[in-house]
């Protein structure tokens, strides 16, 4: 992803990908209710359900929702395009809009099936699907339309992103078809009730995490000049690197995490739980180092201009760490049924980072808008660790002390 960016900068040029950016900050808001909470549901319900006719019933629900919900809000943002003042000098605006529909239908596709190839444990082609082919193929063939045909512009460039993911998608299921295939023979069942409830909770905090990470970059595109947009883009995409180590040990745990609660194991749910933890907490440090040490220069990487965004870099970075050492709260509760107490608390951490985010971005722009997300997110997840461990009784967090005293007992 962070040699995609740099090719697609580099391609559009400053102003033009400051526009993809806040095109794409438009459509990562609409994915509040175009997923509506499947990839999280699909990491909890796929390891849980027993019932072969229930588990193919859930695969083609999810995915029949999400092709709905998307054709739905990609007609809404098409019909409301114009009413945005960056965009007011860009021709073709609809066709822009009609293609970025499609493809960022395509990318929640690849969303869901990552989640649930991860969900069937099959880890290897979790990160093929969501990453690496579509990624690839988005690099290839953008590069080679630029170098054979005449400029890149913004209805053309997300043409071609959205073929690269058809074939991505074709690609992927060629190599592994789901599990969905497999299941033959089977009746299909539904608790589609049971689904749309969950899914609507899982939405709403899916949603809230996009506030907090994306309606950033949108106040941004309101108040100041496009390319400030890409820069702080940029700098989101790279600080979020310090989540690496959590996030992928979390895709592979999220079912285990679920099963041990369904099973009442709890020693096996806090030893997962901690175990995330020290990953995170590992692989941040190496990732915030090297981004201290090599900051400049990966940015300058983008284009030169891209470099004075730095200390933002450093400060979304540090608004991460606090997500590290608090661990993996909020995938806790979300894979115990315990969403609701996380709506509650992202919710109070977007309104802070919204309120914020307003106040500070005429005054002090993209510095100001990067204390407000940094705030947001240490807001989220240090008092919820706090409150789970003297709540529900198991630690998120590392306890350095207890955790030494028990490595001299053993």
């Amino acid at each position: 992803m962070f040699v995609q960016q740099i090719v697609f900068a580099r391609i559009l040029g400053e102003n033009d990908f400051g526009i993809y950016s806040f095109i794409q900050s438009i459509y990562a808001i609409s994915t509040i209710i175009t997923t509506w909470g499947m990839t999280t549901l699909s990491s909890r319900e796929i390891g849980a359900i027993e019932n072969a006719g229930l588990k193919k019933g859930f695969y083609l629900f999810s995915h029949f929702l999400v092709i709905l919900l998307n054709l739905i809000m990609g007609i809404i943002i098409i019909n409301i395009s114009n009413n945005f003042e960056m965009l007011d000098e860009l021709e073709n605006l609809k066709i822009i809009f009609i293609f970025s529909s499609i493809f960022f239908y395509l990318k929640s596709f690849h969303e869901i099936l990552s989640v649930q190839y991860q969900a069937e444990g099959y880890t290897i082609m979790s990160k093929l699907s969501s990453n690496i082919i579509p990624i690839v193929l988005s690099i290839l063939v953008t590069i080679i339309y630029n170098i054979f045909c005449e400029k890149l512009n913004l209805s053309i460039f997300f043409l071609c992103l959205s073929v690269a993911l058809f074939f991505s998608a074709l690609f992927v299921m060629l190599i592994k078809k789901p599990d969905f295939f497999h299941i033959k023979k089977v009746k299909m069942s539904f608790e589609i009730k049971a689904w749309i409830k969950s899914g609507l909770y899982l939405m709403a905090l899916s949603g809230l995490y996009i506030v907090l990470g994306r309606l950033n970059s949108f106040i941004i595109g309101i108040y100041l000049e496009p390319k400030l947009v890409g820069y702080y883009s940029v700098c989101l995409s790279l600080s979020a690197l310090v989540l690496f180590g959590l996030n992928a040990t979390n895709q592979v745990l999220a079912p285990k995490i679920a099963k041990s609660y369904k099973n009442s194991d709890q020693i096996e749910f806090q030893a997962l739980i901690l175990k995330s933890t020290k990953i995170g907490l590992i692989s941040t440090t190496i990732f915030i180092l090297a981004l201290l040490i090599f900051g400049k220069f990966v940015l300058s990487l983008f284009g030169e201009e891209f470099k004075n965004s730095f200390p933002v870099l450093v400060i979304l970075s540090l608004g991460y760490l606090a997500s590290i050492i608090a661990g993996p709260v909020g995938l806790s509760l979300t894979m115990t049924g315990r969403e609701k107490l996380v709506i509650l608390f992202t919710c109070l951490a977007a309104i802070v980072n919204f309120i914020l985010s307003i106040v500070w971005v005429t005054d002090y722009g993209i510095i100001g808008v990067a204390y407000a997300n940094a705030i947001g997110l240490v807001l989220l997840n240090v008092p919820l660790a706090i409150y789970v461990k003297y709540k529900f009784n198991y630690r998120t967090y590392v306890s350095f002390k207890k955790d030494f005293i028990k490595k001299v007992r053993e």
